[in-house]
This record gives structure tokens, sequence and C-alpha cells, in this order.
């Protein structure tokens, strides 16, 4: 711009002072010159954390997980990452419980945006058996933060459970909303609704008890009513009424008890009143042991995360991520020396705490073996579709760190056997001692009805393609092209 300038000036300048203008433009550009360029920065290189990854993995393989901020799960899996985090989002249905109730809940408005907190997925007890090997945050990870993180872990399981087990649900209220809201140091989902506010939640049994969080203006008198029924339409426990008027610093729990009724289902019921419309916030709804449990298992929940923390390997760290490394991951396969039996699949949660870190497995129902000593494997193959693992030694219960999904088949030395949920979302094959060959497969029977399907269709389409009349061409058969260069 200032040589254009210059220039377009020359024109009215004496001859004399022309050149002096010239070598003026000149020099100012010397002295505007950087002294040393930057150095090139590839646009398409790959962030330093990426790169850091890879190279981590090259040496321990393991699953990923952390911010969804630095790459979504579904990026990272293009990367070549197997990420934790995409179990919510290709399977949102009873294996998602995993990663919710021994890993993190997800930070999102619905649990299932698999954003899970990375200070929680770096210390789940249900990190080791799924091998989740690394953890990618946006900064450091801060132990101050830790107590306040497995409370809101704590309060969020309880709606964990209620989308487990809900079967219907209404709520009765002027104006509705959702989202996050922190008070103090707890965090948790909740439902925005005006006064006179009325939830209900049909569930498909019934739990041991139920709570319910609040949280209302200061100065708002607001009366809170929850109960639980059973379906012989009996209270299943007290209900409970309590005039409320706290400050924005805290939530007020609510909690009743269940009567210990073998009812198949129940109903949480939840209104709030006020003496003029006042906006209430509704957070952690759902079925709870009751306060003093709630809050024995966060103690020790944060007991043993924090001896977790302490042991994490900082991989990484620089402006853009934080790497760390857990060192207790079991890795892709591992025989279980321990099996626990559990009688409902709500025990198998608490069962996996109580194992973190072990080579063990939790399993529901019947009685399964442990692995012997001398076991011994080699995984030769591991693809998403396809796992091939050779054993000698003794046998026992082999886990692949994989989900049980629908669809998996497993064969041992080319014969089909069972295939066992291990910790409520894992692979668990029983394999005789001596020398075998273990497979699994996924061939889903919707591959085969499909692609039967096409084929009927294709060849219905080829039969009505073929016996299609064809209409007679005008002329005695000649092509109706017009004469000339176009028509040729």
């Amino acid at each position: 711009a200032l040589a254009l300038l210059a220039a377009r000036g020359i024109d009215a300048l004496r001859p004399g002072w022309a050149g002096l203008v010239v070598l003026l433009v000149i020099a100012e550009f010397l002295w505007l010159m950087p002294r040393s360029w930057p150095e090139r920065v590839d646009p398409w290189a790959p962030a330093p954390w990426v790169s850091a990854l890879r190279e981590g993995m090259a040496r321990e393989p393991g699953r990923l997980s952390g911010s969804v901020q630095l790459a979504p799960p579904l990026v990272s899996a293009a990367l070549g990452f197997s990420d934790l985090r995409s179990i919510d989002v290709l399977t949102p249905g009873a294996t998602w419980e995993y990663v919710q109730r021994t890993i993190a809940p997800s930070e999102g408005i619905v649990w299932m945006l698999a954003d899970p907190d990375p200070l929680l997925a770096a210390t789940g007890p249900g990190g080791p058996p799924a091998n989740l090997r690394w953890i990618v945050a946006r900064t450091a990870l801060d132990p101050d933060r830790l107590p306040a993180a497995v409370r809101a872990m704590s309060v969020a399981e309880r709606l964990v459970r209620l989308f487990a087990e809900l079967d219907s649900f209404s709520i009765d209220t002027r104006e509705l909303g959702g989202g996050l809201a922190e008070r103090g140091l707890d965090r948790r989902f909740h439902w925005v609704c005006e006064t006179p506010c009325r939830l209900r939640f049909n569930l498909r049994s019934t739990p041991e008890g139920v709570m319910a969080g609040l949280a209302v203006p200061a100065d708002a008198n607001v009366r809170a009513h929850l109960q639980l029924e059973e379906s012989s339409g009996a209270i299943g426990a007290d209900s409970v009424q309590q005039m409320l008027s706290p400050t924005d610093e805290h939530w007020y729990d609510l909690a009743v008890e269940s009567s210990g009724s073998s009812a198949r289902s129940s109903t949480i019921l939840l209104s709030v009143e006020a003496d003029h419309p006042t906006t209430v916030f509704v957070g952690g709804v759902g079925p709870a042991p009751g306060v003093a449990v709630e809050a024995a298992r966060e103690a020790t929940d944060l007991d043993r995360r924090r001896r977790v923390l302490a042991a994490l390997e900082l991989h990484y760290a620089g402006p853009d991520a934080h790497l760390y490394q857990r060192t207790d991951a079991l890795g892709p396969v591992f025989f279980a020396a321990d099996v626990v039996t559990v009688a409902r699949r709500e025990e198998v949660w608490e069962c996996v705490r109580g194992l973190a870190g072990r080579r063990a497995a939790c399993v529901v129902g019947g009685h399964l073996p442990a692995a012997a000593r001398d076991a011994a494997f080699v995984l030769e193959q591991r693809e998403p579709s396809s796992w091939r693992v050779t054993t000698n030694g003794g046998g026992g219960l082999l886990v692949l760190s994989t989900l049980a999904a629908r669809g998996f088949h497993a064969r041992v030395d080319g014969m089909p056997v069972e295939i066992h949920e291990v910790d409520g979302a894992l692979v668990g094959i029983v394999v005789p001692a001596g020398d075998h060959r273990v497979e699994l497969l996924y061939a889903p029977r919707s591959l085969y009805r499909g692609a039967a399907l096409s084929l009927v269709f294709l060849g219905i389409w080829l039969v009505l393609v073929v016996r299609r009349p064809r209409a007679a061409a005008p002329g005695g058969g000649a092509l109706p092209f017009a004469a000339g260069p176009r028509g040729q």
C-alpha cells in the first residue's frame, strides 16, 4: 500500500525529487522488513498431542477417552484410535451403562453424548478391564477438583439408573427446560420448571429407594413432595414434604426408602409448589440407596480414585492438551484370575468398583471358572469385527476388552461356544486347558437378512425390467431421430 501511494505521488513531483522519494520508500521497506522469518507451520500436520498419542499407542496399545472438544469420538476413531467414548455413540443401550457407571458419566445435557469428565475417566474403576490406557484433557488434571467430580458422578448415577429402568414419564408444568447447573461444587443435570411442577416416572421395577434434588431462588417459600408408589397402588414409602428456602449455593436432597416389596413396577412422583409461580431446578432424580449409603460410597470411590490419579503418568503436556497414561490397564485380552458371581445386574457395578485394577471378572448368574496359574495366550489378530487368540496351559475365563454386543459369535477350535457378559459389557469366553484357537467374529443376523432381502428385491426388479413391454417405434421401426447433424 505504501508503494502504491508513493508511485501515485511521483507524477506530481519534480524530476529531481522523484529519485529521492523512491529511495525513501526502499529505505522504509528495509526498515519494516522482519529481521527473522517465523518457521513455517504445516496447516495439515496433526496436533502435537495426536503425534504423542500415536507414539504412545505404538508402544502401549489401548483405548482413548477424554475431552470431546479436542477430538470427537468418531473423529478420533478415523485417526486410528480405539475410543472408549464411541460406546455411548454407537450402542445407546445397556452397554453404555458400563461407561456411565464405572468410568464417568457424560457431561452433555443428554447423558449419551460421550463427553465424560477427563478427571473421572482417568480414574474410573472400569477403565482397566476395558483397556482404557490413554486420557486426553485440555488442561492438567487437578486433584483438588476430584471430590466435586466424584460427587457429581454419584448424583449422575441416579439419572443413569432412572434411564435404565424408565418405562414412561410425564412432566406437568407451565414452562420446561433442562441443562447443567452447579451449586457450589455440586454440578448436576437438571430440569427447569415453573411451579406448580409435577414429575412422574414409571419404572419397570421397584428400587430400594429414590432421591431428588431441588434448588430454588433465595427466600422462596417452596413445598416439595416426593413419594414412591408400587404397582399395587400402595405407597411404597412415607412421603416427604419439606418447606424449602435455601440459597442458590447448594442442592436440597429429598429421599424416601422402599418398603422392600417385590413389586415389578413402581412410580416416582415429585410435586413442587410455591405461593406464587417460581422457577425451580430439579436435579439428581432417580433410584438411590439413601443419603448415608450414597455418602459412604462416595468416600470409598474418592479414596480409590485418588490412588489411581497419583499413579497416572504424564505422557505429554502442551498448550493444546495434556496426555496421561494409565499403567493399570489390563490389555486387550486377559485371563480372569478371579471370577465373582452376583445375583443381579445392579450388583455388577459395585463388583467392578470393588475389583478395580485386578485381573478379575464380574458375572451375573452361573459360576464360571477362574484361570489357572499357568494359563497363557497370544493375541494374533485384533480387528473391530474379528479377533483371534491362541491359548495354552491351563484354561479359564478369557476376557476380551470389546463389547458383548449382539452379533458376535465365538468359536474354540472351530466349534461354537457361548459368550458370557463380563462386567456388564465385555466379552468372556470359557477356554479349556491345553492348546486352543479362540475366534470372535462379528456377523449379526441382520446383515444376512438385509443381504437376502436386497437380493430378493434385485431379482424382482430384474424380472420387471425384462418383462416390461417395449413401445413400437414410429415409421416401421425407424428410430425417431431428427435428420441432419443434430440427429447424427
